[in-house]
């Protein structure tokens, strides 16, 4: 590959951790769903409509095209998993509000 090509994505198109995202428009384990506090645990899915929300605020307060940040450094920001991370940015870019790819 070229040195500035842009990379090939994975085969969910969200899979290099490098690639910017650019905005478009000690306790035991609690039970039965439950934390420690008593309030309902987070699923999978809502952790990463959560993920989507936050990224979501970000795109809302930059200029359409301009980069966000990489994935690696949005995924710190929203403290999730990469498989709930990725899900976020598909939510996101079928919603179109952002699309990853790397810089142009």
């Amino acid at each position: 590959m070229a040195p500035g090509a842009p990379a090939e994505p994975g085969a969910d198109g969200v899979t290099d951790p490098g690639r910017s995202v650019r905005a478009i428009g000690g306790t035991t384990a609690p039970r039965r769903g439950r934390r420690a506090d008593g309030a309902p645990r987070a699923t999978a899915s809502g952790r990463a409509e959560q993920a989507a929300e936050r990224i979501a605020a970000l795109v809302g307060s930059v200029r359409p095209g301009s980069r966000l940040g990489t994935k690696e450094e949005l995924r710190t920001l929203c403290e999730v998993s990469v498989g709930t991370f990725n899900e976020a940015l598909r939510l996101l870019q079928s919603r179109g509000l952002v699309r990853c790819g790397g810089s142009r």
